[in-house]
C-alpha cells in the first residue's frame, strides 16, 4: 500500500537508526561505564515522569509507554509527576526516571532548547532517559516512536534487560500519522476497518443492504479510500461499485424524485473523473447535474427545491448542490457553475443559516416554517461547499462562512469532542457522519489545519477502540459496538467510520515545514 504516514514512521518501523536522525545510539551490548539500564535482570529502577499540568495527549503516552515496556520486559515502572513538593529543601529528584514532555527537569528544559515544529528528541542524560517534543503531540508521536523502535522492535530482543548508553541523542521529524492508544498508524487503522466492512458487507460486484442514496454515500467512501491511497485495488473497488450502481438504479438519475439523492451520485461521478481523468464519469454526471438544476432551481424566489413536488427547500440540497457545481466549474472552466454554487450558498445564508455556523435543515414552502436542527450532513456540505466556492474564486466572504461553521461543529455541537448520537441516529442518519469528515477534511486540508486533524482523529482512535470481534463499527462512534447486527442497523451506519478513517489522515510529508 502507498503510503500517506508521516515519513519518520515509514522507515522508523523497519529500522530503529534511520537517516532522518541527527546520530543514533550504540549497540545496546556496549560494556562501557555509561550504559543506562531501563530494565536489569528482569527488574527496574525506573519511574516515567510526566508534567504535573499536561493534555490528555502526554498522559496517555505515558501510560501507553509503561503499558508496553511492561508488556515486553513483565516490569511494572512507576508513574509520576514532575511536582517538587515546596518548602521542603532536603527533596532530591530522583535519578532513575524516564523524562516525557516538558517537565520541569534541567534535563527536559535543555533537551527543549531550540526544539521546534514537528521535531523531537529522545536523549540520555545521566542516568535519565528524556522523550519529548516541541509541542505535546510531538511529544505523543516521540513515545510512539520510541515504542516501536525500541521497546517492541528486535533492539529489545533480550527480554531480561533493557539497555542503552549515554550517547543516545536522536533528533527527528515527528507527524500526526500514529495513534497512541491503538498503538497503529492512522493508515493501518483506516485499512483494517475498510478490509473488515468490505468482508462483512461486500459480494463482489456490490454492497448488500444499499439501495440509492446510500449506496451513492458508500461509494464515497470507496474513493476516500482510494484518494488517500492510490491503491489501485481501491480503485478497482471504485468502478465495479459504479458499474453496479447502474445497473441496479438505471443511468437516468432523474427519475427518483429527490434532488440529494441524485445530486449524491452526481459528486461521486465527479470525484471518480477528477481521480481518473475518464471522461464517461464526468460528461454523464455533469448531464444529471444540468437536469436536477433544471428541475428544482426556483427562478423566481431562489434556492433548490428538496424534491420534484417542490414543497420545501432544503440545505440537503442546496450544499450538495453547490458542490457538484464547483467541481463542474474547476473541470469546465465555465463560470456560470460558480455563478450557480454561490446562488445556492448565498440562499442557504440568507435563509437557513444561524450567523454562527449554525445550518439549518429546512423551510417550508407552504409555511414558511423553519426546521432549525443542524446535522452533520449539512454542516459538512456547507463547509465543503464554501470552500469550493473560495478555492474558484477567491470570494473571502465564503471562507469566513466555512470557519464559522468548522468552529460550531468543532465546538458546539459535540462538546466531548466524539461525534456521537446524531438524533437517535434513526434511518438516514446513520451515515450523516461520514459525510462530514469528508468535507471539513477538505477544508482543513486547504488550510493545514491541525486542530481539525486532531478532532478527526480523536474520532478515529475512539471508532476503532470500540469496534466489535468482526471489526465492524456502528455509528455511534463513542459506544462499543454490538456482536449482532439488529434490524435496525443498516449498512450505511457501519460505513460511516471507513470514511472517518481514510478522512484522518496525515496529509503532509514529515520534512515538510507548515
Amino acid at each position: 500500500m502507498k503510503k500517506v504516514v508521516s515519513l519518520f514512521l515509514i522507515i522508523g518501523i523497519i529500522l530503529p537508526c534511520i537517516s532522518l536522525f541527527v546520530s543514533c545510539s550504540s549497540n545496546k551490548n556496549d560494556e562501557d561505564d555509561g550504559l543506562i539500564k531501563i530494565v536489569d535482570n528482569g527488574e527496574s529502577k525506573y519511574t516515567v515522569v510526566r508534567p504535573d499540568n499536561v493534555g490528555e495527549n502526554v498522559r496517555n503516552a505515558v501510560v501507553a509507554l509503561r503499558t508496553a515496556i511492561n508488556d515486553k520486559f513483565g516490569v511494572r515502572l512507576e508513574l509520576s509527576t514532575d511536582y517538587i513538593p515546596r518548602n521542603e529543601e532536603n527533596y532530591v529528584i530522583p535519578e532513575y526516571e524516564i523524562l516525557v514532555g516538558d517537565t520541569n527537569r534541567e534535563e527536559s528544559v535543555a533537551a527543549l532548547e531550540g526544539l521546534t515544529g514537528d521535531r523531537f528528541v529522545i536523549k540520555a542524560v545521566g542516568k535519565k532517559i528524556i522523550i519529548c517534543g516541541a509541542t505535546d503531540k510531538m511529544t505523543e508521536q516521540a513515545v510512539g516512536y520510541f515504542i516501536r523502535n525500541f521497546v517492541e522492535s528486535d533492539y529489545a530482543a533480550d527480554t531480561d534487560s533493557f539497555t542503552f548508553t549515554s550517547a543516545l541523542n536522536e533528533q527527528g521529524v515527528g507527524g500526526y500519522s500514529y495513534c497512541i492508544s491503538t498503538g497503529l498508524t492512522f493508515e493501518e487503522m483506516a485499512s483494517q476497518v475498510y478490509t473488515d466492512f468490505r468482508k462483512r458487507f461486500w459480494n463482489g460486484t456490490w454492497v448488500q443492504g444499499s439501495g440509492f442514496w446510500d449506496a451513492a454515500e458508500i461509494l464515497e467512501t470507496f474513493i476516500d479510500a482510494y484518494e488517500a491511497t492510490k491503491e489501485p485495488e481501491y480503485l478497482e473497488y471504485v468502478k465495479t461499485y459504479a458499474k453496479s450502481f447502474e445497473q441496479v438504479n438505471g443511468r437516468n438519475w432523474l427519475s427518483n424524485s429527490f434532488n440529494d439523492d441524485v445530486m449524491w451520485i452526481t459528486i461521486a461521478y465527479l470525484r471518480i473523473y477528477l481521480l481518473t481523468g475518464e471522461t464517461s464519469y464526468y460528461t454523464h454526471a455533469k448531464s444529471m447535474y444540468d437536469g436536477v438544476y433544471k428541475r428544482a432551481w426556483d427562478t423566481v424566489n431562489g434556492g433548490m427545491f428538496w424534491k420534484t413536488d417542490n414543497k420545501s427547500k432544503n440545505s440537503c440540497i442546496n450544499c450538495p448542490a453547490a458542490i457538484a457545481a464547483s467541481l463542474i466549474a474547476q473541470i469546465s472552466k465555465e463560470e456560470k457553475y460558480n455563478t450557480q454554487a454561490k446562488e445556492m450558498i448565498d440562499w442557504v445564508v440568507a435563509n437557513l443559516y444561524g450567523g454562527d455556523g449554525y445550518v439549518y435543515d429546512s423551510v417550508s414552502v407552504e409555511t414558511g416554517k423553519i426546521n432549525n436542527w443542524a446535522s452533520t450532513y449539512n454542516q459538512g456540505t456547507f463547509i465543503g461547499a464554501c470552500t469550493l466556492i473560495y478555492q474558484n474564486t477567491n470570494d473571502e466572504k465564503y471562507m469566513g462562512y466555512a470557519d464559522d461553521a468548522v468552529k460550531y461543529t468543532m465546538v458546539n455541537m459535540f462538546k466531548n469532542g466524539v461525534i456521537n448520537s446524531e438524533g437517535g441516529d434513526n434511518g438516514d442518519l446513520h451515515g450523516f457522519k461520514g459525510i462530514l469528515t469528508r468535507w471539513i477534511y477538505r477544508y482543513a486540508i486547504f488550510k493545514n489545519d491541525r486542530n481539525v486533524l486532531e478532532w478527526l482523529q480523536l474520532n478515529a482512535a475512539t471508532a476503532y477502540s470500540n469496534r466489535n470481534s468482526k471489526g465492524l463499527i456502528w455509528t455511534t462512534w463513542a459506544d462499543k459496538t454490538e456482536e449482532t447486527m439488529s434490524s435496525e442497523k443498516t449498512v450505511f451506519g457501519y460505513s460511516t467510520a471507513v470514511a472517518l478513517m481514510f478522512n484522518s489522515l496525515q496529509w503532509w510529508t514529515a520534512d515538510e515545514t507548515l
